[in-house]
């Protein structure tokens, strides 16, 4: 039986020459002839040859064959498959098999890729682009008028306006900012009769605006307040509205036999609990039952008028 050997480098880059040798022994006592295709076998591609051998080796003697392939993205193996004559079969039969692996080189990087994304608010400096390898990249963040930041996002965590990132690898990091919340009273508008009859059905519309630059969650209650009796509740609805939105809230109630006040009372939603926001008010006034009275009566008959008193 052969003994084969295989020189080749352990290790290459994709596009590099990769050289190798193969020897092949005849370790019998005779004359012997071998042959064999050296083929590289990649791990993602089919295989293909790279050189032969078709020799009589005498014993204790070695051919050597030199050959070389270009290195893909993967591992190669370089492999041969001996045969040799058997004199007595009269064919070739199996005699030895070899091989040797040479691993793909994956070069260390220079650089690594840093994406900055800020959806609205604000910037972030230093910006996308290519860093050096293992690196620290201090980020820092800034809002724009009116906004303020909040936090970090991708690669990058925490509250901190400024992040040291160690550029590790590829990085992707987000900045978010948000506006800066400023609370003002909402705006009311009290849409309701002037008057009304005892009696009548008086129906309201409180308009409420919200004014701020955030969404606010309002609680709207809407107050009847007549000047003769208890006050009444026509009223109660919690809302939330959007920045520069209007909302508007229906109530209605029977005319009391007095001036009757509408009162409206907003508050807001603030963390945990309720707090004031703004009010407004619009006074209906009643409209008094007509009691006119008789002064004169006038009878005209044939000709004649004259007065009949009124007692």
């Amino acid at each position: 039986m052969a003994r084969i050997t295989i020189t080749a480098p352990s290790s290459a880059e994709e596009g590099e020459r990769v050289s190798a040798s193969v020897r092949v022994w005849n370790n019998t006592e005779y004359y012997a002839s071998f042959k064999g295709d050296i083929e590289a076998l990649p791990a993602l591609y089919p295989g293909y040859v790279i050189g032969s051998i078709d020799n009589v080796i005498g014993p204790g003697s070695s051919v050597t064959r030199s050959v070389s392939f270009t290195m893909p993205d993967c591992d190669v193996t370089v492999f041969i498959w001996l045969e040799r004559w058997g004199e007595f079969d009269d064919d070739w039969t199996y005699d030895s098999a070899k091989s040797k692996v040479v691993k793909l080189e994956v070069p260390e990087p220079t650089t690594f890729h840093l994406s900055v994304s800020v959806p609205s608010g604000g910037s972030v400096s230093p910006g996308s682009g290519d860093y050096p390898a293992y690196s620290t990249v201090t980020l820092r963040a800034t809002p724009f008028s009116g906004y303020q930041f909040v936090r970090w996002g991708g690669d990058a965590s925490g509250t901190s306006r400024t992040y040291n990132l160690y550029m590790n690898g590829n990085k992707s990091v987000t900045a978010y900012f948000e506006k800066v919340p400023v609370i003002l009273p909402c705006e009311i508008t009290i849409d309701a009769p002037s008057s009304a009859e005892e009696g009548e059905t008086v129906n309201v519309a409180a308009i409420i605006k919200n004014v701020s630059n955030i969404s606010i969650v309002y609680k709207i209650e809407l107050y009847g307040v007549p000047d003769l009796f208890p006050d009444f509740r026509i009223g109660t609805i919690e809302k939330n509205i959007n920045s520069g939105e209007t909302f508007t809230a229906y109530g209605s109630f029977t005319m009391p036999a007095s001036n009757t006040t509408v009162f409206i009372w907003v508050e807001r939603w603030a963390v945990d609990h309720w707090v004031y926001d703004n009010s407004a008010s619009k006074v209906i006034s009643l409209v008094p039952e007509y009691k006119g009275i008789i002064s004169k009566k006038e009878l005209e008959y044939d000709g004649a008028r004259s007065i009949i008193p009124v007692y």
